[in-house]
């Protein structure tokens, strides 16, 4: 496996207190991202698990939309040192988790490999773009499955 380059540093910050999981294991799950995809992305990059009061606000301020949704991604400033932030939502996660019938740590990750997505230029803007990124999507998870399990995220 390809490692992450020694310019693109994770950010790990739990702000969903019904959340649990292991740093090490997120930041595994991020190198296999890194293998399955070339990255474009350099410095620091920011990945935020929230609850459904926070991604609210956050999308009501940046989106104009005041409502919960799955995830929100920030483009960073490489000059800036800056790759992005990943914002997810823990609480839509498992609310969709349940109604689709599959495993919550799937879920999630599937936030993440798109915010990650969105970072490295993939958008989902129309039908074609969101096709495409779908397809990104299952590829990088399913790389990611080939290279370790997925992380095991709790909710309680």
């Amino acid at each position: 496996m390809r490692e992450p380059p020694s310019k693109l540093r994770l950010a790990i910050s739990n702000r969903c207190d019904r959340l649990s999981f292991r740093d090490p294991e997120v930041m595994l799950f991020f190198h296999a991202l890194f293998a399955a995809k070339t990255t474009v992305l350099h410095g620091d990059l920011s990945i935020v698990f929230l609850d459904d009061a926070e991604i609210s606000d956050l999308h009501g301020r940046f989106l104009k939309e005041p409502i919960p949704t799955d995830v929100i991604t920030f483009p960073g400033d490489a000059q800036e040192g800056f790759a992005g932030e990943i914002c997810v939502s823990a609480e839509t996660a498992w609310r969709e988790s349940e109604e689709r019938n599959i495993p919550f740590s799937r879920e999630l990750c599937l936030y993440l490999a798109h915010g990650w997505l969105h970072l490295n230029g993939y958008d989902d803007c129309d039908e074609m773009d969101r096709l495409t990124m779908r397809e990104a999507e299952t590829e990088v998870l399913a790389s990611a499955e080939k290279k370790g399990p997925l992380p095991a995220f709790s909710f309680s």
